[in-house]
């Protein structure tokens, strides 16, 4: 049904973007009867909720959010240039590296074919991150995802 959309979209997108060092790496899938499985990457320092959760209600070194910020512009910027929007940006969705990279990960939200051209609809995401024209219901754009890059700055920065 309609939930085997989205896992196989999931797959779509993460098939796509395979050669991408800042989306997390899809490497194998396989099913049994009731379900798909995803053989994925490990992030074993956990997410960035993770990261914030140890600071103490204190905002992240500047550099620090400089350089997470930019790997996942990185992200964000080669997925608009296939025409996929993101639409679930939050700590919890990027994943922390040992070597202090981050990497996007869960496209369970993420909607392909989207240009300006092409809009979409749909009301998704997390209430804290999503753009005013997810809230109204309007057609929107991969836009939407420069809008909760914008929030996630501001959190890090001010831990607010």
């Amino acid at each position: 049904g309609q939930n085997l959309e989205y896992v196989e979209s999931e797959r779509d997108i993460l098939i796509q973007c395979r050669s991408n060092p800042f989306i997390i790496q899809l490497f194998y899938t396989f099913h049994n009867v009731e379900r798909l499985f995803f053989l994925m990457e490990v992030a074993r320092a956990g997410t960035l909720l993770n990261i914030l959760a140890y600071q103490a209600f204190e905002p992240l070194q500047e550099d620090r959010i400089v350089f997470y910020s930019g790997e996942v512009i990185c992200a964000l910027m080669f997925l608009h240039s296939k025409r996929i929007v993101y639409r679930d940006l939050k700590p919890e969705n990027i994943f922390m590296f040992e070597d202090g990279h981050v990497k996007l990960g869960d496209f369970g939200l993420s909607k392909q074919n989207v240009d300006i051209y092409h809009k979409t609809k749909t009301l998704c995401g997390t209430a804290e991150y999503i753009a005013y024209e997810i809230y109204h219901r309007d057609f929107y754009d991969e836009n939407v995802d420069w809008w909760s890059l914008g929030i996630l700055i501001f959190e890090l920065s001010t831990f607010k």
